[in-house]
């Protein structure tokens, strides 16, 4: 009689004991990993992906115990939720966030002292934003701006906190923006020197088509503004019979 009552105590003390969960009946699981020089814990998707593989993209998935990455394809379950590394002595590695195996939002790195190493964004597994880059004592040392994985804006390099090179992105390509194009002496490109003193001669000849008098730069301002005074033709006067060198014959009357 006393074995069935010892089973029913078993019974008892199973039944209060929190439900454990099972990877077969939830959507994602939390795994941990143990590597040379870190460990990492991160968040598996329990079913396999469905969607396929886009060519361009970084998958991040887990298999066999480890977690791999390719790029456009992937052969196990994809990382989906929060990913954290340290180091050995516990110090943060990197920590970031998957969806679907593809990197979201803003990812810290740290250097093994604790100083941040990067801090990088993405939108859907792709640099998206603002990149910033840090040496071992936490100085500035690249800043960088990005648009659906390609560089697009200021890319900034620094040395000593100072700046030091500034290059332009678009799209990926590299330019030289208009107010920064200098010519080959070193000074601001301008237009060709004769090109305004052609446009100042065609003033005075425009006013000369129009009957109007030119300036000149050698009048005063006032003497070109004033309209010059019509003269009356003058009369020419009858010309001076010139007298006849030979004297006149003498008149003689004739008697009868």
């Amino acid at each position: 009689m006393k074995h069935p009552s010892f089973l029913l105590l078993l019974l008892f003390h199973f039944s209060c004991l929190p439900a454990q969960k099972i990877p077969g009946k939830i959507k994602t699981y939390t795994v941990h990993l143990s590597c040379s020089d870190y460990t990492a814990k991160a968040t598996v998707l329990n079913t396999p992906a469905v969607s396929k593989a886009k060519p361009e993209l970084t998958y991040y998935w887990y298999a066999a115990n480890k977690v791999n990455q390719t790029q456009g394809g992937f052969d196990g379950k994809l990382l989906d939720g929060i990913y954290t590394a340290h180091y050995l002595d516990n110090n943060l590695k990197e920590k970031g966030k998957f969806v679907k195996g593809l990197k979201q939002g803003a990812w810290i790195n740290w250097h093994a002292n604790g100083k941040i190493r990067e801090q990088v964004k993405y939108r859907d597994g792709r640099n998206h934003g603002e990149y910033r880059a840090y040496d071992e004592n936490g100085r500035l040392v690249k800043r960088e701006f990005f648009r659906k994985g390609l560089l697009h804006g200021k890319s900034e390099t620094y040395m000593n906190d100072s700046l030091k090179t500034t290059t332009y992105y678009k799209e990926g390509k590299a330019y030289e923006p208009k107010s920064k194009r200098k010519s080959s002496a070193g000074k601001t490109e301008t237009e060709p020197a004769g090109k305004n003193e052609k446009k100042k001669g065609k003033l005075p000849a425009l006013f000369k088509k129009k009957g109007k008098p030119a300036a000149t730069d050698d009048k005063p301002a006032e003497e070109k503004t004033l309209p010059q005074e019509k003269t009356k033709p003058q009369k020419k006067k009858p010309k001076e019979k010139k007298p006849n060198d030979k004297p006149a014959a003498p008149v003689t009357s004739s008697g009868k």
